[in-house]
């Protein structure tokens, strides 16, 4: 198990989002999150991350507890995170963005960002291009490739889909199913349920601050009840 959240409780001052919310992370597996607005999706993520305080459970990342440390220790474990919306340097290139993503790790700048262009091709083709010159779409893949070139083992992506042309939103999941087959792990909250479920192989539904229901993408897609439930019937 990679990752391991028991019973967690947390929010935001003294308002409580979390209330007793757990889940798992197999390595090499895609897992998603999915709910409404509202459900708590992004406080989990906050919370994993060190940015939010955990006021009861505990949070396990490759076996050890990672309660308590700072954002940056915990990436430097191996756990990224790319948040909702969009975290660019807007006048800098996308060269100097990903330069950027490297700071904080005192690595061969040049051969991680051969290596992700190698993955991400169009980016080395807008290389030049200010972030501020980028689509939506350039601007989240760049913020992927970004948290990527610190070879994280899990990554964690908010509504990585957010305000993408489809063809776009096509592209992001196209790189996910690529990159979780070179070994990379995902847990993913996503709004476009019928995107994740395509690459997902197990969905966590919050409703409130709680769990919902836990269990396959298949399950979820043919279960008559669930489907009505989350899917629209469709």
């Amino acid at each position: 198990m990679i990752l391991e959240v028991e019973n967690i409780v947390s929010g935001y001052g003294d308002i409580e989002i979390l209330h007793g919310v757990s889940l798992s992370v197999s390595e090499g597996e895609i897992v998603g999150i999915i709910g409404p607005n509202g459900a708590g999706k992004s406080t989990i993520f906050r919370t994993i991350f060190g940015l939010l305080n955990l006021n009861e459970g505990d949070v396990r990342f490759l076996g050890e507890s990672i309660v308590g440390l700072r954002p940056r220790d915990i990436l430097n474990q191996g756990l990224a995170y790319v948040p909702q919306g969009r975290f660019t340097f807007p006048e800098m290139t996308v060269q100097e963005n990903l330069e950027m993503s490297l700071f904080i790790k005192k690595i061969d700048t040049t051969q991680e960002i051969s290596r992700i262009y190698s993955l991400f091709p169009v980016l080395y083709e807008k290389r030049k291009a200010k972030a501020n010159e980028l689509s939506g779409g350039m601007q989240q893949l760049m913020e992927m490739a970004g948290a990527l070139l610190l070879m994280p083992r899990l990554l964690m992506l908010d509504e990585p889909s957010l305000g993408l042309a489809p063809k776009i939103n096509t592209e992001i999941f196209n790189r996910v199913k690529k990159l979780n087959k070179e070994g990379i792990t995902f847990l993913i909250i996503e709004q476009n349920i019928h995107a994740l479920l395509k690459v997902a192989q197990r969905i966590y539904v919050l409703e409130l601050g709680q769990n919902r229901f836990e269990g396959a993408a298949q399950e979820l897609m043919t279960d008559k009840r669930l489907s009505t439930l989350y899917l629209g019937g469709e």
